[in-house]
């Protein structure tokens, strides 16, 4: 396919450049308003000391790095998409197609309990209205916003822009698109195992029993080793990686969803090294207790390993000229 969209004409396709630079000017003004956010949530903590018990200094510094890293990677894929880059294409593409698989989740879980959220804290009617318009708000940031980019980003004619106007061989080419969110993800998730222990405390859940101190930052620096290594070796399209990613993600699912059947979630919260204002709200909203989010573990588990056995004929066919859309 790579061939036959480079051999193409100007006249076989039709320029999308003027959508590449609206949608990249548009990841811009995303990222700078994550720098917005973050320079208002410093200014609010300095200003008002009690803001600490909703949002304490661990919190905020988690929250500032990930609004920092997001702002980063928006602006950069912003410049990318403006300068119609294969790579911003692809990565675009990928993150679009994220959002939209986890906010159809999000949206299903919020229909159906969101609204218990705001009855314990609002009036029946205020509840409706807040519930109404976040629901509103989330449909068009989670699923219509980025549905749109998956349907400008995936289309041939941004392909063929994107081929013609970058005509050199990127990274992102080598790799099939699922295996390519793969990998990444893998890295994502490696990442987080070194951030969230260096502003929480290190807690992990192994079947019925949380594992914290020492011993659980042990098993986050190794899980932070395999994980660069399944990212680099699903990138590679290596067979060992995808059945050690399909092993070792099933047993920390099970792993997983048994310790939170007998333990109760807050009490990860509170492992975590939370303080009790905020677990106090948590367990007001009903949800981080019981089985309610056990299930819905479960079923965003399930669907993870669906896709890792749909994105197994990748790993059979070799990474010759194989096109990343196929």
């Amino acid at each position: 396919m790579n061939e036959l969209l480079n051999s193409l004409s100007p006249a076989d396709y039709k320029d999308r450049r003027v959508g590449l630079i609206a949608f990249g000017v548009l990841h811009i003004l995303f990222g700078m308003l994550c720098v917005l956010a973050m320079i208002g949530m410093s200014v609010v903590m300095l200003l008002d000391p009690q803001m600490e018990t909703v949002l304490t200094h661990q919190m905020l510094g988690f929250v500032l790095v990930f609004y920092a890293l997001l702002a980063l990677v928006l602006i950069l894929l912003g410049i990318g998409s403006i300068l119609c880059r294969r790579w911003a294409r692809v990565l675009i593409l990928i993150g679009a197609w994220s959002v939209l698989v986890a906010g159809i989740v999000v949206l299903i879980f919020y229909a159906v309990y969101g609204r218990r959220m705001y009855a314990g804290m609002l009036h029946d009617s205020a509840a409706t209205l807040v519930w109404g318009f976040s629901m509103v708000f989330q449909a068009i940031f989670l699923i219509l916003l980025p549905g749109l980019m998956v349907l400008f980003y995936g289309s041939r004619n941004v392909i063929a822009t994107c081929m013609a106007r970058d005509p050199h061989a990127r990274w992102t080419d080598s790799c099939p698109i699922p295996v390519l969110a793969t990998s990444l993800g893998f890295v994502l998730g490696s990442l987080s195992f070194l951030i969230i222990p260096a502003f929480y405390r290190s807690v992990v859940p192994c079947f019925g029993v949380l594992v914290s101190g020492a011993p659980a930052t042990l098993i986050l620096l190794i899980c932070t080793g395999i994980g660069l290594y399944l990212a680099w070796g699903t990138y590679r399209l290596q067979m060992a990686a995808w059945w050690v990613s399909l092993i070792l993600f099933t047993f920390f699912s099970v792993s997983a969803v048994v310790t939170f059947l007998k333990v109760d979630l807050l009490e990860f919260y509170r492992e975590l090294g939370y303080p009790l204002e905020q677990i106090e709200l948590l367990r007001n909203n009903n949800f981080f207790s019981g089985s309610i989010m056990v299930w819905w573990m479960v079923i965003c588990y399930v669907l993870f390993i669906i896709f890792l056995v749909w994105i197994r004929k990748y790993f059979h066919s070799s990474r010759s000229a194989e096109s990343p859309e196929s």
